[in-house]
């Protein structure tokens, strides 16, 4: 079989668009009908930077983004959305090592969502896991071993809105 593709042009962004495909056989007729959904979000790749440092960049903490008190840590952590330039893909995460510590897991996880508020005011008003996406996850390794930025690629890229505050959530066992 050969691939063959098809470009579709003008269409409006936020759209879900639903498509029926179909193979044209010659003398054999048609074969039966395939559906096909997609969702076109409003992205505008070329004001996005490929790199985007939150803060100053160097700040240090013994607890996150992974708490190392602790052999199981669940650290939930608010970004303003006033640090974001736009909506887009985030592709990977790092965080500042400022001190060589090695911790080992069994268990890293990573989640990310959004919030309207850019603070949690109270130990209940954390985003539930149910409203997170799983992003990252790897089993048996260490972090903290080298002191510099320490990067997570995402399994799967999450789309941020631009227009709440953005929540990232890291699960050590």
């Amino acid at each position: 079989a050969t691939a063959t593709t098809v470009t579709l042009n003008n269409l409006s962004t936020e759209v879900t668009y639903d498509v029926r495909v179909r193979c044209e056989c010659g003398s054999n007729g048609s074969s039966a009908w395939t559906n096909a959904q997609f969702y076109v979000p409003c992205i505008a790749l070329t004001s996005v930077p490929t790199e985007l440092t939150i803060g100053t960049g160097t700040s240090t903490s013994s607890i996150t983004p992974m708490n190392a008190y602790y052999r199981n840590s669940w650290t939930q952590m608010v970004y303003p959305v006033t640090e974001f330039p736009s909506a887009g893909y985030i592709n990977s995460l790092s965080w500042y090592v400022g001190t060589s510590n090695t911790h080992d897991y069994s268990t890293l996880k990573i989640y990310l969502g959004t919030k309207s508020s850019a603070i949690n005011e109270s130990t209940s008003d954390w985003v539930p896991m149910e409203d997170l996406t799983l992003v990252y996850e790897s089993t048996n390794g260490t972090v903290g071993s080298t002191v510099g930025w320490e990067t997570f690629t995402l399994s799967t890229p999450y789309y941020y809105n631009g227009e709440d505050n953005l929540v990232v959530v890291t699960s050590r066992t």
